[in-house]
């Protein structure tokens, strides 16, 4: 009677919590235009910085982490890293800002957007952590 006693609560107790109560929420860290979309979304202030938000479409709560604008310089690419701050299930960074440096513009100024340039957030997709522009100029 013993043994049957104990074998009902483990079923009991995996019945009421479930594998899929026991599996860790997961992140997922992307990036977004304040406005518009296309290369020049990003472009903000008069064409002067970079603007994005980031948010995170996971269930977790994703950590404080770094996002980087890198920007296409003729001689060597120029990284340029922000703190993102920790950003809850379904909810968004502030609107970053990184100005854009002066000889950026040899008619126009490309740039690539990472977020969590370090790897520090375990997210559900890393596929997603990129986005490329251009400002005119």
């Amino acid at each position: 009677m013993l043994r049957l006693g104990v074998l009902s609560l483990a079923i009991l107790a995996v019945g009421a919590f479930g594998p899929r109560d026991c599996v860790a929420p997961n992140t997922d860290l992307q990036i977004a235009a304040v406005s518009g979309t296309g290369v020049t979304a990003y472009c903000c202030e008069g064409n002067t910085a970079v603007c994005f938000i980031v948010h995170n479409v996971g269930t977790g709560v994703a950590r404080a982490s770094t996002a980087t604008v890198t920007f296409d310089f003729p001689n060597a690419p120029l990284p340029v890293s922000m703190p993102v701050a920790p950003i809850g299930p379904g909810g968004s960074s502030a609107v970053i800002s990184v100005p854009i440096p002066a000889g950026c513009f040899n008619v126009d100024c490309d740039f690539q957007i990472q977020v969590d340039t370090g790897g520090v957030v375990t997210e559900s997709s890393e596929t997603n952590n990129i986005a490329t522009g251009r400002c005119s100029g």
